[in-house]
């Protein structure tokens, strides 16, 4: 009872969010289920595969600008995990994980903070940051992997409260608007094989519940030399 009390609060808590600014974003296809919907709600409220969801909501970051979808994505993961947190300035010095100090962990990070502003972040540089901050990361390119394993990736992951995937997809795969994307998986649904995307440029688009074969098939575009794809981040190291 408790837990469902708490999930109904953090989804009355984005449902404001996304109230105000609908005007701005852009509009949702037929296929995607907006979070914030009659059928979103029922998704949630059935979907025992929502232990991310809990844990995303309470540390989610909106990206900074136009190119900060890896960034805001690293950050919100990273809280949600149970490992120490740096001091953030953009925080008075209270201790979280924000866009810009991730890029002082380890010993160098793989892309600077001005390179990611014009260019954005690719797949394998996603899990390279990730990996700055000490945690077990899996790098998942879509045409060197299959459907069904994403798909036990996200039941294994948003089961587990330590664990956690990322997606990078082309958009306009899933009919939206703009081009590369990344943002956190936050559950997954099995009866209607459905993830629900919790986007980290909420100006553009609220969290949706995408079917799992577009979403995968939005990962297998190519990106570069490679195609996209996605990463599962965890902590501590999980035993099969």
């Amino acid at each position: 009872m408790i837990r469902n009390c708490l999930i109904h609060s953090i989804f009355i808590f984005y449902f404001n969010i996304y109230s105000f600014c609908d005007d701005a974003n852009f509009p949702i296809h037929e296929s995607l289920i907006p979070l914030a919907s009659k059928m979103g709600i029922e998704l949630l409220d059935t979907c025992p595969n929502k232990y991310d969801y809990i844990q995303l909501s309470m540390y989610f970051e909106c990206q900074e600008n136009l190119t900060f979808c890896g960034p805001a994505s690293i950050s919100t993961v990273l809280n949600s995990l149970h490992i120490p947190r740096p001091e953030s300035s953009r925080h008075q010095g209270y201790k979280l994980f924000d866009q810009h100090n991730i890029f002082s962990l380890g010993d160098s990070p793989p892309k600077s903070i001005q390179d990611i502003r014009r260019n954005g972040m690719t797949l394998d540089e996603l899990a390279s940051h990730f990996e700055c901050a000490s945690v077990q990361v899996d790098c998942i390119f879509a045409t060197e992997s299959s459907e069904n394993h994403f798909r036990r990736s996200l039941m294994k992951s948003t089961g587990s409260s330590s664990m956690f995937v990322v997606v990078n997809y082309l958009r306009s795969t899933i009919h939206q608007k703009g081009n590369g994307h990344i943002s956190p998986i936050a559950a997954y649904h099995a009866e209607s094989d459905s993830a629900l995307l919790l986007d980290v440029s909420k100006y553009k688009y609220p969290p949706v519940w995408v079917k799992v074969p577009a979403l995968y098939n939005a990962m297998s575009t190519i990106d570069g030399k490679t195609s996209r794809g996605y990463v599962i981040v965890f902590t501590p190291p999980i035993k099969d």
